[in-house]
């Protein structure tokens, strides 16, 4: 992914098949190689509590990481402006 500047991935359906151990070390390598902004979430699946749950479980995620996983890098790549939860908020 690093030689592709463009190229997102979408690793939800991991978090199906692998332990949450598993995921985490997923995550971490992502954001080890300096990656997160390329993360993106996918909501195919009906357990959407335990997909959530997931990445929100991830202790060594910043806030700013998991916004960037269901919204921002999603919106980044569709270059849709304000349609995250956080831009929407009050000042």
């Amino acid at each position: 992914m690093r030689g592709g500047p463009k190229v997102y991935v979408d690793i939800s359906p991991f978090q199906r098949i692998l332990s949450r151990e598993k995921f985490h070390r997923l995550l971490k390598e992502f954001q080890s190689a300096g990656l997160m902004t390329r993360v993106m979430f996918g909501s195919d699946g009906d357990d959407y509590g335990s997909a959530l749950a997931a990445y929100t479980s991830a202790s060594f995620l910043s806030e700013r990481e998991i916004d960037n996983i269901f919204c921002r890098n999603a919106a980044r790549f569709l270059r849709r402006q304000k349609v995250c939860e956080s831009d929407l908020e009050p000042d």
